[in-house]
């Protein structure tokens, strides 16, 4: 059987989207493969340990879209697919708007309890307890945009824009990555300062 000309150029598609979604999560590896032992070097063991807790935590909280990103992607499509795309903004912002909601009081809530998880909690040392509080202001203001971003990612996904997703993830993932020695170093500066 031979494959009709749609077809083929269906298959062409699928393997584009395919390639630019591994290069989208090989790149940030390879990144990390180099800064993530230059960023210990930098931090030390205390501060680079404290860097993955507030990561982990930052990774944790994001699941706190309750599947709202995943299911307003399906709406989306199934919009699409029933040819009622007027119904998409609607839909879209409101997602858009719960999300964002909840994710600003889950951030919140963590700057709320920032002291008593920098000093009580996490058993870091007296003199890093105050940086690790701004640390976790930092994360904190972040939640939103960690928790925002894979609802957009999934809404891109439903129109099939693979290349533009992953020109974004990538130098945000690098950058997530290089960024963060010096985003340690300003708020050492901070937090000797005072605030």
């Amino acid at each position: 059987m031979i494959a009709s000309d749609t077809e083929h150029e269906n298959m062409n598609q699928v393997a584009g989207h395919t390639l630019w979604n591994l290069f989208g999560m090989v790149t940030p590896l390879v990144v990390a493969l180099f800064a993530i032992p230059a960023l210990e070097d930098h931090l030390g063991k205390e501060r680079f340990g404290v860097l993955l807790v507030i990561s982990l935590l930052i990774g944790y909280l994001s699941v706190f879209d309750l599947g709202i990103g995943q299911a307003q992607a399906y709406l989306i499509a199934d919009s699409r697919g029933r040819k009622q795309e007027h119904t998409i903004p609607a839909l879209f912002q409101t997602s858009l708007w719960v999300i964002l909601l909840l994710s600003t009081l889950l951030g919140g809530l963590l700057a709320f309890f920032s002291e008593n998880l920098a000093t009580r909690y996490m058993e870091v040392p007296l003199e890093l307890q105050q940086e690790v509080r701004l640390a976790i202001l930092y994360a904190a203001g972040a939640i939103p945009f960690a928790v925002l971003a894979p609802c957009l990612i999934a809404t891109l996904e439903t129109y099939q824009e693979f290349k533009r997703i992953n020109l974004i993830r990538i130098p945000t993932s690098a950058s997530y990555l290089v960024d963060r020695k010096s985003l340690f170093a300003w708020s050492r500066r901070r937090a000797v300062s005072g605030l």
